[in-house]
């Protein structure tokens, strides 16, 4: 069943980002029947289904969408961005060799992390995963580290495979790691 066809925004009253701002209670639903992004605004919500609606399955899958929380985490470090889970991720630097891409970390619980590359997605607010990988929180600067200094997209896809847990492979973008960005 495709996903982006028929798309529209919809309460969710149990989004993580919604405990604490009251207005971050929706989200998103395809023609599948599943909730993307819980813990957008309204507003957030139906830019999403104007900016994604008739994308391929692929596409809305690797979809990030950047939020404006008003709090800072980090000087220098934005924007903020929920991914399909609602996971709050931060994008913290631009890559230094991977074109477009920008190394990003969200908790995804107590002690698991979300690490990854995202690049913008050529509509405004809108990026996608280009790889990301879930580890044990205790790892993180590790990681973090070894994919800054990841040089080329084969070496990304080795970083991948090195990083990736068996029960939880990394997330390729569009299901191609030989196509990691140039």
């Amino acid at each position: 069943m495709a996903i982006g066809h028929d798309m529209q925004a919809v309460p969710a009253p149990t989004a993580p980002l919604g405990a604490s701002d009251a207005t971050r209670r929706w989200c998103v639903v395809g023609d599948d029947g599943q909730a993307r992004w819980p813990g957008l605004t309204r507003v957030e919500a139906d830019a999403v289904c104007a900016a994604l609606g008739g994308s391929a399955d692929a596409r809305v899958k690797a979809a990030l969408i950047q939020v404006d929380l008003g709090v800072v985490i980090s000087d220098g470090a934005g924007p903020y961005l929920v991914d399909a889970d609602g996971v709050l991720v931060l994008v913290l630097d631009l890559h230094a060799h991977i074109a477009r891409g920008h190394i990003t970390m969200g908790q995804v619980g107590e002690r698991r992390t979300r690490i990854g590359l995202v690049r913008g997605a050529g509509h405004e607010g809108i990026w996608e995963w280009v790889v990301q990988v879930q580890i044990d929180a205790a790892d993180r600067v590790a990681v973090l580290d070894q994919l800054a200094a990841v040089e080329t997209a084969p070496a990304l896809v080795r970083w991948c495979e090195d990083v990736g847990l068996s029960d939880n492979p990394p997330y390729l973008a569009y299901g191609r790691p030989q196509r990691c960005p140039d």
